[in-house]
């Protein structure tokens, strides 16, 4: 013997099924700060996210997902992961306390001069959100440029020149936590 569902509860039980999480709630971009709307080539180029979504966990790339896609002048187009952020206190006994509530944030160095356009995104269960595109004019600078391997002992900086590093070494410390190092 066959058993039918009514209409109405198989209607019910579709429309729920599509509903996103209670907690989900689609982002919204409450503001967008530059560190700098100038950035020298190859320095950091920073945007801090104050932004309002559904999300449990910040660092779940599948609960939330903040991208920015950068457009060289060239047009050459570089797609970053945003990440979350939060800010500590260091205490005189070497712990740390967390210092405010955190947030969002896209870091980028613009290796060609001349404008740049960027565009911001976040997706999370409830849906994308993308802002409108933003210009950064990026200026010559005398930096040497990233750190590349080399075919030879030491690497090179993206303008070829060598570099040879110096580090510390802490290889001791008095559990102190951070104020060791």
């Amino acid at each position: 013997m066959k058993t039918f569902l009514p209409k109405s509860l198989l209607f019910v039980i579709f429309i729920g099924s599509m509903a996103a999480p209670v907690n989900a709630q689609i982002p919204v971009f409450n503001s967008v700060t530059a560190n700098t709307g100038t950035p020298l080539k190859f320095d950091k180029f920073e945007l801090n996210i104050n932004l309002t979504a559904g999300y449990t966990n910040p660092y779940d790339y599948s609960d939330i997902d903040v991208r920015c896609i950068f457009t060289a002048p060239s047009g050459r187009k570089d797609t970053v992961d945003g990440f979350f952020m939060q800010d500590y206190l260091l205490n005189p006994d070497g712990s740390l306390t967390p210092s405010g509530t955190g947030s969002f944030k896209v870091r980028y160095a613009p290796n060609e001069t001349g404008a740049w356009t960027y565009k911001l995104s976040c997706t999370n269960t409830a849906g994308t959100t993308t802002q409108t595109s933003k210009t950064l004019n990026c200026s010559a600078s005398a930096s040497p440029g990233f750190r590349r391997k080399n075919t030879q002992n030491y690497p090179v900086f993206t303008n070829r020149n060598q570099d040879i590093p110096i580090g510390s070494n802490f290889g001791w410390h008095n559990m102190q936590g951070v104020n060791d190092f």
